[in-house]
This record gives structure tokens, C-alpha cells and sequence, in this order.
């Protein structure tokens, strides 16, 4: 819901001011995305990316597949409509976005939790170094 206010207030703001270059800012996904993956692994372990070879107009491309792909893309069928509809966003959510965005920002908060968890054993070692050193007779 936050993400789609933001949406609607960015759409606003840019409807009230004058037109910028360039893409506008997409406030919908780093809200959008993380709060997906969380619901999909309450229902399962894990979740992944899956790229397959497919062949467009005779060319091989890949395409985004797997469950959590799935998943979020029935999801944002419904907000795209609402997105394009009633707020005239031009460029509907992608399930693939939002799946990268999700796990990479997984992945740097494991990242973040593990150096800050090696640096708290870390800084114990010392201390216990410390008091084993101390308590030593000279």
C-alpha cells in the first residue's frame, strides 16, 4: 500500500511540475519486492531465479522462470491493471525486476548479518585473549 501511494504522490508531483529527463524514479519496487519474497517463503524453503533458453521471433533469448517468478507475477497482474488504469503508469511492474531486486537485497541483508556476526566472535576472541592474558602471573 505504501509502495502505491508513493506511486500515486510521485504521479502527482510529476503531473504538477514541469516534465525531467530520463526515467522516473520507480518507488514501487524496493517496497514492492522484499514484502513479496517474504510471503512466498513463508510457504517454502527457498527461493531462486531460474533462467531458460527460449526462441523469440526465431532468436534465442532466456526468460525468467521458477516458482517465485511465478508467484509474484499472478501477484502484480492485478496492481499493474491499476497502475496503468488509474494512475496511467506507462511501464507495467516487471515479475522479473522485482524477483532480481528482492533476492539481491536478500542476499546483501545475509551479507550484512554474517559480517556483523563474524565481528561480534571476533571482538570476543580478543576480549577473552585479553582476560586469558591477564590473568596470567608475570
Amino acid at each position: 500500500m505504501q509502495a502505491v501511494a508513493g506511486e500515486a504522490a510521485n504521479r502527482r508531483f510529476t503531473n504538477n511540475s514541469s516534465r525531467r529527463a530520463g526515467r522516473p524514479p520507480d518507488v514501487v519496487t524496493p517496497y514492492l519486492a522484499p514484502e513479496l519474497l517474504s510471503v512466498f517463503l513463508r510457504c517454502h524453503d527457498s527461493a531462486g531465479r531460474k533462467s531458460v533458453a527460449t526462441s523469440i521471433d526465431g532468436k534465442l533469448k532466456q526468460k525468467e522462470a521458477g516458482q517465485l517468478f511465478e508467484f509474484i507475477n499472478v501477484l502484480i497482474q492485478p496492481l499493474n491493471r491499476y497502475l496503468i488504469t488509474a494512475l496511467h503508469r506507462k511501464v507495467p511492474l516487471s515479475a522479473a525486476r522485482l524477483a532480481r531486486f528482492a533476492l539481491d537485497k536478500r542476499r546483501e541483508e545475509k551479507q550484512i548479518e554474517l559480517e556483523a556476526a563474524a565481528k561480534k566472535a571476533a571482538k570476543k576472541a580478543v576480549v577473552a585473549m585479553i582476560r586469558q592474558a591477564a590473568k596470567r602471573p608475570s
